[in-house]
């Protein structure tokens, strides 16, 4: 998880998504493994013709390799507060970080926080909005309304970047 509120560390305040678990990979080898014994099996012969089970096959790999690399990736906002920069990088499967942004905090015209409506109710987020238009997500915990505040409020007295949250 993600202090909501991290200390600043040679002038740099980042928030980092929680690595993934192990448990994603080996749900995803797990997937990918069944996939590849019931189609050699053939105990899908009845439904699929034989040569359409092998591009299928195909498919339904790329397809789990492509959520096995999305619940592998990590996003890092770093607001650098003596070099006013703010950069915005994704590291996938342990790999060093690609910068995805990177620009001076002039560049932000505003932080706050987010509803989000899912399946299990409502959650609340931080977001950064840029000059050039776009809102980066702020990788926080999963937290209340008041949690997420307390943490753009932190961030605000921080970088000076004005507040606009969307949640009432």
């Amino acid at each position: 998880m993600v202090e909501p509120h991290p200390t600043v560390l040679d002038g740099k305040l980042t928030y980092v998504t929680s690595k993934p678990s192990s448990g994603a990979a080996i749900g995803g080898i797990v997937i990918a493994l069944g996939l590849m014994l019931v189609f050699a099996k053939g105990a899908t012969g009845t439904v699929v013709t034989p040569a359409g089970a092998a591009g299928l096959l195909i498919a339904l790999v790329v397809l789990a390799i492509s959520l096995l690399l999305t619940v592998m990736r990590r996003w890092t906002v770093e607001f650098d507060l003596t070099g006013q920069k703010l950069t915005i990088s994704q590291s996938l499967l342990g790999r060093p970080n690609t910068i995805v942004f990177d620009c001076p905090l002039d560049e932000c015209t505003r932080v706050g926080t987010m509803e989000y409506r899912n399946e299990g109710g409502v959650s609340y987020g931080a977001y950064i909005e840029l000059k050039q238009g776009g809102k980066y997500s702020i990788p926080l915990p999963s937290g209340t309304l008041r949690d997420v505040s307390l943490a753009v409020s932190h961030l605000v007295r921080a970088t000076g970047i004005p507040r606009f949250d969307t949640v009432a």
